[in-house]
């Protein structure tokens, strides 16, 4: 069927039906508005996700982070201790070593009973001990001799213990300057 519209122009109804037209669009922005508000749940949802994920990462991450500040600590002590040593190895004075290369070089049958740097001389070093024969003492002074942070060693005294059938002797050792 053809319908015809005898009314004239200006009282008839238009061919665009404005009541679909809106509805549609209305149906159109509805849609739109549900895809926005779903769009920002799922978004909101991955947020969520991602934030567990990251405490979970930061829950395991927790002992790494309290060993590292331990480790830190540490090193602050060991910083610590190595400026003490620092200061101790400048500060140190003669004979700092010497005593180490002096049992380094003594023979079997003689031993020292006392050492002592010269109150006057720090640079001199006495040495008293005991021997069981003057071949001994020599086989030592010659030892000393021939060392070289030593500039002189002098025999001092040697005196024999009858009682207990040694030799007891004192010698200064001359520290040369490092």
């Amino acid at each position: 069927m053809i319908r015809i519209n005898l009314l004239p122009k200006a009282e008839r109804r238009s061919d665009i039906p404005y009541a679909r037209v809106s509805l549609f669009f209305v149906i159109l922005c509805l849609v739109g508005l549900m895809v926005a508000v779903a769009g920002e749940g799922v978004s909101i949802w991955l947020i969520e996700k991602e934030q567990i994920a990251t405490a979970t990462h930061y829950d395991e991450l927790l002992p790494v982070r309290q060993a590292m500040e331990q480790v830190g600590d540490k090193e602050k002590q060991i910083a610590a201790k190595k400026v003490i040593i620092d200061e101790l190895v400048k500060s140190r004075t003669l004979p700092y070593n010497i005593y180490i290369r002096i049992a380094a070089v003594m023979p079997d049958l003689l031993w020292l009973d006392e050492t002592s740097n010269n109150k006057d001389d720090a640079k001199v070093i006495t040495l008293k001990g005991q021997t069981v024969d003057y071949a001994t003492l020599a086989i030592f002074i010659s030892k000393l001799e021939t060392q070289p942070y030593l500039n002189s060693v002098t025999l001092k005294s040697v005196e024999g213990d009858v009682q207990s059938g040694t030799l007891k002797f004192t010698l200064n050792l001359k520290v040369k300057e490092l």
